[in-house]
């Protein structure tokens, strides 16, 4: 019978398989993370597409998301809805606000304004959002009509 690594050898090798794991876990939990985001920045843009043309045919944004499956596949959900996590959609018929919770907090689109208003994403609070036209999303519709209308 031939032997093709001695006991020193096999050790060798298991050390630097051990080094390689531990090195790679942390990227491969992060690439999941931006995986998921990726996911997430998707989901709400679509659903904003989906509102504005539901906007188009009636003249209004709907309450709830659940109109919006009239312009979509499928309505979308958080990559982690099974952990309680969901998009946060808001709307006063004349405008809409989308948000979500993004793990990942060394993104672009993280928004610590949004993540002020502790609206909650479920288990997370959302820091990171869409909405209609130039409105603003660190602040609630009322607010932002308030300001408009009172100019």
């Amino acid at each position: 019978m031939m032997n093709f690594f001695d006991k020193q050898e096999l050790k060798a090798l298991g050390v630097i398989f051990g080094i390689l794991l531990i090195i790679s876990v942390p990227n491969f939990a992060l690439s999941i993370k931006r995986a998921r985001d990726l996911t997430r920045k998707n989901d709400i843009r679509d659903l904003a597409q989906a509102a504005e043309k539901y906007n188009e045919k009636y003249f209004f944004f709907p309450d709830g998301i659940a109109p919006l499956a009239e312009f979509l596949p499928a309505v979308p959900q958080d990559p982690q809805t099974g952990e309680g996590l969901k998009y946060i959609y808001i709307s006063n018929s004349r405008r809409f606000q989308i948000y979500a919770s993004l793990e990942d907090k060394n993104q672009d689109e993280y928004s610590q304004t949004i993540e002020k208003r502790n609206i909650s994403c479920g288990v997370k609070i959302c820091n990171f959002g869409r909405a209609y036209g130039k409105t603003p999303l660190d602040v609630s519709l009322e607010e932002y009509e308030q300001r408009i209308y009172s100019r």
